[in-house]
């Protein structure tokens, strides 16, 4: 290779250096490692060398290798130079991992992209890198694990217990103490040294996940440009994660066109058992309820309950402008996959559902719906001349109501056909009292509570108190329809008779607005049945 073609050559790694994306560019700075520059430096020797060759041989200052007779010439061995220090290069930038050493640097990168807001640029890299980013920050290296149980275990089985009390077993610990700060520490010192923890490296990446994933500007970029990121962290053991996990929630409900709202609009499909059927290409949906596990020990349900509060609160402050007090219009429709309420609703619908079918024994909080009920009745307001009291949702807010209703009923229901020998529908008794390892159950005290919200309040017409009354009621039938089930027939009675959780007094007025509503329902069809429903609410 001619000197011009090395000028050449060079010219065009410069350029194709110059047209990489700045992600890239710096990814590249930080595979580069010291030997790779060395490697560089004496490449660029070698070729000056060989080509002043004739010079250095006329000085007798060449090796004498003996090139001339395996017919390479001095353009011969620069390009053998230059490919294989480019192939070593090459090969070493392939396989260069982000290594403890390396950390510091890269959160220098990444402080540099945060500080220019160039979010595309940090997804990507922070991606690439991120399984080598989780080992540092959790010190998952093998001289750490051996140090972990060796070293510090062995120090750990010298340390004096505050439990002993007795004064010759302290004195024994004591003993213990000395000698191994003494005789025994001193001889570990080298084993230090070659079993590093890595912990300065630990709490450089621990910095960068927190600086990241915790950062506001952060978040909301992640849900406008690469949503799905955000999931990447969430596999990982993070501490962060729960924090970062409600900003991301609550940073998603507040955006009508994200993923959220997508994957929950086209997230319909039910079982034959009344469970969401949850495609992989809804990554989000798919990555908490898939495994419900996930979403119980993430805590998914208080973000969004929280969030949707804080919604209602909000609304409540300016009533005369509350769009849930209007009538319906296309909300049915379209309207409902815009409004966070509604789609907080919708998540807690598949998140309940999918616990309940897959055995997860906790209530997942269900009963944020019940506070979603009450923000409710008091924001809305009757003063709109244009709601049709006999229309089946006269307002949205109506609607909401029903949605909730609907949800809770759907959460109790399936105890008809799930196995009976399944953990988180076994009930203990059917009284109004928790069971919080049942979801049904849970569900049955929250509906309890919802109707007794509902049918109290004076803000509603007594049409929309008998088609809720209806609603439960029939769920009711169902249940007691078939043996298996009719134990939470039961409960749902006493839930409906208590209000939710049993209290110490009766509440009269409720007990009478209750039996009204009962009253109100085909008497022809289902006279004697519900006779039997109001006997057992009267009774004292």
């Amino acid at each position: 290779m001619s000197l011009d073609g090395i000028i050449t050559l060079s010219s065009l790694l410069v350029a194709l250096y110059a047209i990489l994306p700045r992600s890239r560019r710096l990814e590249l700075s930080l595979r580069l490692s010291r030997m790779d520059v060395f490697l560089l430096v004496t490449a660029f020797l070698s070729i000056i060398y060989l080509q002043f060759y004739a010079t250095f041989r006329k000085l007798e200052l060449t090796p004498g290798l003996g090139f001339s007779k395996w017919n390479i010439t001095i353009y011969n061995a620069s390009f053998l130079v230059v490919l294989f220090t480019l192939l070593i290069i090459l090969i070493h930038l392939k396989l260069a991992k982000l290594t403890p050493k390396r950390v510091s640097r890269f959160a220098e990168l990444l402080e540099e992209l945060m500080t220019e807001r160039r979010y595309a640029e940090i997804f990507s890299l922070s991606s690439r890198h991120l399984l080598r980013l989780s080992k540092i920050y959790h010190s998952d290296f093998l001289s750490a694990r051996i140090r972990k149980h060796l070293l510090d275990s062995f120090s750990s089985y010298a340390h004096f217990p505050e439990s002993v009390k007795q004064s010759h077993e302290q004195s024994r610990t004591k003993k213990l103490n000395q000698f191994y700060q003494n005789r025994v520490k001193p001889l570990l010192k080298p084993f230090e040294i070659l079993l590093p923890n890595h912990e300065p490296s630990s709490e450089i990446a621990q910095n960068i996940v927190r600086n990241l994933i915790l950062s506001k500007n952060v978040v909301k970029a992640t849900v406008e440009i690469k949503p799905y990121w955000a999931l990447e962290f969430l596999k990982r053991r993070f501490q962060e994660n729960q924090e970062f996990l409600d900003l991301y929630l609550r940073e998603l409900l507040s955006d009508a066109s994200s993923i959220l709202y997508f994957e929950i609009r086209h997230n319909q499909n039910l079982s034959a058992l009344g469970k969401y059927d949850i495609p992989q290409r809804n990554r989000l949906l798919y990555f908490l309820f898939n495994d419900a596990s996930v979403a119980e020990k993430l805590g998914v349900y208080r973000p969004v309950g929280e969030y949707v509060i804080s919604e209602l609160q909000s609304l409540g402050k300016q009533p005369s402008i509350d769009p849930y007090n209007q009538t319906m219009g296309d909300f049915h429709d379209r309207g409902k996959w815009e409004s966070s309420i509604f789609v907080g609703i919708r998540f807690f619908d598949i998140m309940v559902s999918s616990a309940l079918h897959q055995n997860i024994r906790w209530h997942m909080w269900l009963s944020y719906v019940t506070y979603f009920t009450e923000e409710i009745i008091g924001n809305y307001s009757s003063d709109s001349g244009e709601i049709e009291s006999f229309s089946e949702w006269p307002t949205r807010y109506h609607y909401l109501l029903y949605t909730i209703v609907d949800s809770l009923c759907d959460w109790i229901r399936p105890v008809r056909d799930l196995p009976k020998n399944q953990e988180n529908i076994k009930l203990e008794n059917s009284a109004a009292t928790h069971q919080n390892d049942n979801i049904p159950k849970s569900s049955i005290l929250a509906l309890g509570y919802c109707i007794k919200k509902i049918l109290k309040s004076d803000k509603f017409h007594q049409n929309f108190k008998n088609y809720i009354i209806e609603i439960v009621f029939y769920l009711y039938l169902q249940l007691k329809e078939i043996s298996e089930s009719s134990d939470y027939a039961k409960a749902l009675l006493n839930a409906m008779k208590a209000g939710g959780i049993r209290m110490m007094s009766r509440d009269p007025i409720y007990i009478e607005t209750l039996t009204d509503s009962l009253s109100s329902l085909d008497q022809i069809k289902y006279g004697h049945e519900i006779d039997e429903i109001i006997e057992h609410i009267n009774k004292p």
